[in-house]
């Protein structure tokens, strides 16, 4: 009897194993963007977490009353203007209280009409923005650079300062990340329905802020880096009737974008006043009045625009060239009634922004510099960072407005896509990563040093300094303004008060015993240079980091009759 064949194992076909193979890999992809996603869902929770938990004791800064009075106003049909910068995206903060009027539950219509509901609207903005610069971010370097761009996003604590306003500051922060996006999505495949969306958020960026102007020059860059070099070869090698046709759709498209910006701004201000001649509006900048006094022949020129959006930009510039109404500007020690000082946010910046944030932003730099030959840096890295250096030109150079961090909001977002590349998967590969635990450890402890500082500040965001101030009742011999004391305190120092009953809060005149006294007063940024005679002394405590607590004895008082004589309270300037 024949014996039976041994059984022996069979190797797969080749093809085969290379599906089982890619099969399993698919799956540990998977797995892994499950966990990349999860991780990023929980961050996004805890920044709005953070922001809801932190408002609930802030009271109403200088300039929420006038940003919140604006929207309102829209939606009950009537556009003036009583102030320059109030902008129609102020109209989805007030919505929530006037939605409560028509409510017939009190209850309800008392939590709906609080300052706590108008200001969600903008904590949902500031995540918007996050999880914006992690889809992007995640799109340019995978899972792990999207992680920690949105680290950097997430714990900002100018951001998360900010998000909790009735402001335009993070809503603009959010209008510029998502042109800038979309430019760059429409860069990378040039389709027409990208070409719509990247027209559709121009357009509504427009009512958000006057800065978004600032857009128009900075996408014709852009292109030019973009497309120019192509544009250019392409006439050289004499396809000159291709390059025409393609300026020519250009052209039409910047044109479709304006034409949306315009039915934009004449929707958002209700239509006011649209058409009226140049020569019927009342200008206060030099700008513009020296417009109306040298062309005549523009007087009978219909504006397309409603006259509160011409109005108030004349408005904006006027007083950002004049600094009336603005107060005092303040950098280190220093006090200027007009003209600022060159450099202001470059100061601002380096006390202002996380240390660990300033340390991953130059890795970035580093890692691109060196890796730069496998990059595409017209197409993706110019958009990442010829807007935030020429809008930092402009800032520290051009800009006279210098009254805290928050006006570079907008700047970051970018930035923080563009840290991403540190840890890409392209340039760090796994196996690479293993070998090179030293720099493992690096990026975490930078991320567990970036949540403890910002934490620490907790729920002060307003007042943060990173850790080159090492005592923090000295904040103020640095920045003063926006940067320190917006009044979002004023909760936390009557509690003070209540509980020290000897204090004194801002005596009209030089006194002995407990002074307490807000930053901006004490710098001489608001009303007069009243409390100069404070300044030689060093503050033996803070109330919520933006009041600051003296104990003045007999020799402190000042000797001059003149100073104190110039005691004597004055009323504040216009918000801010």
């Amino acid at each position: 009897m024949a014996s039976e064949p041994a059984v022996t194992a069979v190797a797969e076909p080749p093809a085969a194993a290379e599906r089982v193979a890619g099969s399993a890999r698919g799956r540990a992809v998977a797995v892994t963007g499950i966990r990349y996603g999860m991780a990023a869902a929980g961050l996004l929770l805890l920044m709005l977490a953070l922001a809801l938990l932190s408002t609930a004791d802030m009271s109403v800064t200088y300039d929420e009353t006038g940003h919140l009075r604006y929207g309102r106003q829209l939606l009950h049909g009537d556009a003036d203007r009583f102030d320059d910068s109030k902008m129609p995206v102020s109209v989805l903060n007030a919505l929530p209280g006037v939605v409560a009027e028509a409510l017939p539950w009190s209850g309800v219509r008392h939590a709906l009409g609080g300052w706590f509901a108008a200001r969600v609207p903008t904590m949902l903005a500031g995540v918007a923005l996050a999880w914006l610069v992690w889809s992007w971010s995640r799109r340019l370097w995978g899972e792990r650079g999207a992680l920690l761009s949105l680290l950097l996003c997430a714990f900002d604590p100018n951001l998360l300062a900010h998000a909790r306003l009735v402001t335009t500051d993070v809503w603009i922060a959010l209008a510029f990340a998502a042109v800038l996006y979309l430019f760059w999505r429409f860069a990378e495949e040039p389709t027409t329905e990208r070409g719509l969306a990247l027209a559709t958020a121009f357009a509504l960026a427009q009512v958000v802020k006057y800065s978004a102007v600032l857009l128009v020059p900075l996408l014709l860059l852009l292109a030019a880096v973009r497309w120019g070099p192509e544009l250019v070869a392409a006439w050289r090698r004499g396809e000159r009737r291709a390059v025409r046709r393609s300026v020519l759709r250009a052209a039409a498209a910047a044109a479709l974008a304006l034409l949306l910006a315009l039915v934009a701004i004449d929707i958002a201000f209700l239509g006011d006043r649209v058409l009226t001649p140049f020569g019927d509006y009342r200008f206060r900048s030099s700008t513009l009045r020296e417009a109306q006094r040298n062309l005549p022949a523009l007087a009978a020129v219909p504006v397309p625009v409603p006259y509160p959006y011409l109005e108030g930009l004349d408005w904006v510039h006027h007083r950002e060239r004049t600094g009336e109404g603005y107060g005092r500007i303040y950098l280190r020690g220093q006090l200027r009634e007009h003209g600022g000082f060159p450099g202001y946010y470059l100061w601002a910046w380096l006390y202002k922004v996380p240390l660990p944030t300033l340390a991953l932003l130059l890795a970035a730099l580093i890692v691109a510099w060196r890796r730069r030959s496998a990059l595409r840096w017209r197409r993706d890295l110019a958009v990442l960072l010829l807007p935030p250096l020429l809008l930092a030109v402009h800032l520290n150079f051009l800009f006279q407005a210098q009254m805290g961090v928050r006006y570079s909001l907008l700047l970051f977002p970018p930035l923080y896509v563009f840290a991403g590349i540190v840890v890409a998967r392209d340039f760090w590969p796994r196996e690479t990563l293993r070998r090179t635990r030293r720099a493992a450890l690096a990026f975490a402890a930078a991320g567990a040093w970036l949540v403890v500082s910002v934490l620490s500040w907790h729920p002060f965001y307003v007042s943060y300094f990173n850790e080159l101030l090492t005592d923090r009742r000295q904040a103020w011999r640095l920045l003063a303004d926006s940067n320190l004391d917006w009044g979002q305190n004023e909760r936390y120092v009557k509690r003070w008060l209540a509980a020290h009953p000897q204090a004194v809060l801002e005596p009209p005149r030089p006194r002995t015993g407990t002074i307490v006294v807000r930053a901006n007063f004490l710098t001489g940024v608001l009303g007069h240079d009243r409390f100069a005679w404070l300044r030689r002394l060093s503050p033996v405590d803070q109330v919520a980091y933006s009041y600051l607590v003296f104990d003045v004895g007999p020799e402190d008082l000042p000797a001059s009759p003149r100073a104190a004589k110039a005691t004597t309270a004055s009323p504040l300037p216009s918000p801010r």
